[in-house]
């Protein structure tokens, strides 16, 4: 049963001013505009940046504070634990959304759906083609998806993964079934430029597949 009928944005952040100014730009002017109830998310992971620019956007969204660096799976499960909205969607802080992002997904989650499947683009190109059912073989990032409370239930993510720990809470949550719509448009921009990222980190051999 719908509660409150908004979506809580979740994102987990470390040292990435860069893209997530305009990320939170994109987000907030969405939200002002449009959706006002919207609820966003940030958890800082102990970035090492300075971080004092975050405070002109207090306004408009909860900021957490990690006192140290724990990962991007603890940060999402502190960010399903602190939100309220019936729909959860999560974003990474690197990268970027299409101007209409809100109103799609608010549009087609109303419907009744457990959860939604959209298309992302890597600046101006369509990824993987059409979406095969099998949609987690080729969707296994967690921002690719809006959900419902309801649907999540209590799943958390892996705290020990460093990497696929999207893939590890996908399988265990879209298991349950459930009934999807699939969004036919991209409206995600996922950036393969922060060297900074997991899969760059893991790629140079920086960091373990696994948290210690």
């Amino acid at each position: 049963m719908i509660k409150n009928d908004y979506l809580s944005v979740i994102i987990p952040y470390y040292n990435s001013k860069k893209w997530c100014d305009i990320l939170l730009n994109k987000l907030i002017a969405q939200k002002i505009s449009f959706y006002p109830k919207t609820e966003i998310i940030l958890i800082d992971d102990c970035s090492t940046e300075d971080t004092t620019w975050l405070n002109k956007y207090k306004e408009h969204i909860i900021i957490i504070k990690n006192e140290t660096n724990k990962g991007v799976s603890y940060c999402r499960n502190i960010g399903l634990d602190r939100s309220t909205g019936d729909y959860i969607q999560f974003v990474d802080s690197d990268d970027d959304i299409t101007n209409d992002f809100l109103k799609v997904i608010y549009k087609n989650i109303r419907q009744g759906y457990d959860y939604l499947l959209y298309r992302w683009i890597v600046y101006g190109k369509i990824t993987e083609g059409d979406i095969p059912p099998e949609s987690i073989k080729w969707n296994k990032a967690v921002w690719g998806y809006t959900f419902t409370r309801n649907f999540i239930g209590n799943e958390r993510f892996n705290e020990n993964k460093n990497y696929l720990e999207d893939k590890d809470w996908l399988q265990r949550v879209l298991a349950k079934g459930g009934n999807r719509y699939v969004i036919d448009i991209p409206i995600y921009i996922y950036n393969l430029d922060n060297e900074n990222s997991i899969c760059h980190l893991l790629s140079k051999g920086k960091i373990s597949t696994e948290r210690k």
